[in-house]
């Protein structure tokens, strides 16, 4: 008799391509204990969200039962070879081995590792082979007794305490691992990935004391508000515009797509395929960057609100005279109210809507 373990690695960097995924295990070709790793290799297949994995079975002989093995991932990509996928360092303060272990039992759940959870929560695209994609959202609440998404009207942007502002209410199904999903065959406005986008959302969470709560997402891309206004769960008749962005509506966002200023979307691929024309050269050797440390919220300067990042765009051509080839931002992911150094994020995956938001970004960076 054997025991079969299924051994799963996601990246969550579709922009990034893996070769020659395997597995790595404290175990010699018998799938006995050995001090020697040995390698399995690693199939690609999609997983229950959509996403690309990588998987590999492994049987182990009844023998090994109890026995505590090892492992963990190597891959190569274009231009490096044999480089260890595992991030995270085992928790023990006196060892630095950067592995995943677990003791064999009978029936072996499979062991898993994330390089990333990008992908994995908030709302993403669903690909479906012979069909439109579609969107799947997914929170991390292992304590809710009951979640459910909120489409919200995107002529006000919040949901208040009441329920004011709410569309549609769809529930999600408690997955595995604290994980609440919703999808593609949950409700059929969640078949097409395209007519989601720019949807503001929020969750409705029945909290462990009955308690019901709206939240956002804290894997947006997107949040709607723009301005400095918290109603504080109370009723909201203003414009999305003027809501705090940390409050407001987190939105559908399709990263595969830019809009530009002019409003006309472009595939994101095109967009910086001309990032580098004009023979510019990036400096190589860190005594070469002349850095210049910038708050976009300063540029405000002649104006009643912060900068923004066109303020920071239009100031590139100044930088450049001075001599100065690299820009580091302070903070510029969501964080409340507009008149802040940025230190208080609230949103890590979105960048402030005050200063202009994610496409307004990718534009100075292309600067």
């Amino acid at each position: 008799m054997t025991v079969n373990v299924q051994f799963r690695f996601r990246s969550g960097l579709p922009s990034v391509a893996f070769d020659n995924v395997r597995l790595r295990g404290s175990w010699d070709d018998e799938r006995r204990p050995s001090t020697d790793w040995t390698s399995v290799p690693m199939r690609p297949a999609q997983d229950e969200d959509g996403q690309e994995v990588f998987i590999a079975d492994v049987s182990f002989p009844d023998a090994a039962i109890g026995t505590n093995f090892r492992w963990g991932i190597e891959l190569d990509r274009p231009g490096a070879q044999n480089l260890w996928a595992i991030a995270a360092e085992v928790d023990d303060e006196t060892s630095s081995c950067r592995e995943r272990s677990f003791d064999l039992e009978r029936d072996m759940p499979p062991q898993a590792y994330y390089l990333t959870w990008i992908g994995r929560l908030g709302a993403n695209r669903f690909q479906r082979p012979g069909a439109a994609d579609g969107i799947r959202f997914s929170v991390w609440a292992p304590n809710a007794k009951e979640l459910s998404l909120v489409l919200a009207d995107p002529a006000i942007g919040y949901v208040a305490d009441d329920g004011t502002g709410t569309v549609a209410t769809i529930a999600m199904r408690m997955a595995t691992d604290g994980f609440w999903v919703a999808g593609t065959g949950d409700d059929d406005r969640l078949a097409d990935f395209d007519s989601m986008v720019g949807a503001p959302y929020m969750y409705r969470v029945r909290k462990d004391d009955g308690s019901l709560a709206y939240r956002t997402d804290m894997w947006s891309l997107m949040q709607i508000g723009a301005g400095d206004f918290d109603p504080d769960g109370a009723v909201y008749r203003g414009s999305p515009a003027g809501l705090d962005g940390p409050q407001s509506c987190s939105v559908v966002c399709d990263p595969k797509r830019v809009v530009l200023p002019s409003g006309q979307e472009v595939a994101a691929e095109a967009f910086w395929a001309d990032e580098f024309a004009g023979g510019r050269k990036l400096p190589d050797r860190l005594e070469d960057l002349v850095i210049y440390e910038l708050h976009v919220g300063a540029l405000g300067f002649g104006k009643p609100a912060p900068g923004t990042l066109d303020d920071a765009i239009a100031f590139v051509d100044h930088l450049a005279t001075l001599g100065v080839n690299a820009v580091e931002l302070l903070p510029i992911a969501e964080f409340e109210t507009r008149a802040n150094w940025g230190y208080g994020t609230s949103h890590f995956f979105a960048a402030d809507q005050g200063a202009g938001g994610t496409d307004r970004l990718k534009l100075f960076v292309k600067t």
